[in-house]
């Protein structure tokens, strides 16, 4: 009973551990209007379009395999649905994450951002501040095909996340994709699995007492 009850409590740990990945690439090729609720089992996460004016822009789900698979945006001005720049570098339209429904429940975010092949940069700043373009630099790249996995910088700080492209090579007009995006659902304190353990044993030890009590009983 007492190795049963390791085991379980060894396989909830591993399961409440498992990173869990939300599908970017689907539906495939798709404008799914400017807010998009994505769920990966009990976890979701909504994001947001904005265009460079900080209005309302539609989130265009890309996936044409390889290195372009994402979130991006249809106000993108070179027509290629991505998250844009302006033609220097500057601002442009951004993604909008906003994380509040993981916080408390997951201790921590990776994500990924794709078509950087070309040398295009990009940057994720954090906020308290829904619909609104900036906030603390968490997160940036000088580009260079750079679409490795990041860990979300001051992950429980901030509701919100928000993804920018600042052009290729910081000079010249650039557009990268949101690609990937996972959580780290929280682990349970050392003391509730202690409290959990104790329970287990406290089961163990009545369903043998009983069944003690029950041999007795059939001798007399």
């Amino acid at each position: 009973m007492y190795k049963t009850a390791f085991g379980i409590a060894a396989g909830l740990m591993a399961s409440a551990a498992s990173a869990q990945v939300f599908d970017f690439g689907t539906p495939a090729n798709t404008n799914v209007g400017p807010d998009e609720t994505f769920t990966s089992g009990i976890y979701s996460v909504t994001a947001s379009g904005y265009d460079a004016s900080n209005a309302d822009a539609d989130l265009y789900v890309k996936n044409l395999g390889g290195d372009e698979i994402g979130l991006g945006l249809t106000a993108d001005t070179s027509g290629q649905n991505e998250i844009y720049s302006g033609q220097n570098g500057g601002p442009g339209g951004y993604i909008q994450l906003d994380v509040s429904q993981l916080l408390g429940i997951a201790s921590g975010a990776t994500f990924s951002m794709d078509s950087t092949t070309l040398g295009e940069q990009w940057a994720v700043y954090g906020s308290n501040t829904d619909a609104a373009a900036g906030g603390t630099w968490v997160n940036g790249s000088l580009g260079l095909n750079d679409e490795g996995s990041h860990a979300l910088g001051g992950w429980g700080t901030y509701q919100y996340y928000n993804f920018f492209s600042l052009g290729t090579n910081g000079q010249a007009f650039g557009n990268v994709l949101l690609s990937s995006f996972a959580v780290t659902p929280s682990v349970p304190e050392p003391a509730t699995w202690a409290m959990m353990l104790l329970g287990f044993g406290a089961v163990g030890f009545a369903m043998r007492r009983n069944r003690k009590s029950k041999g007795l009983a059939q001798v007399a």
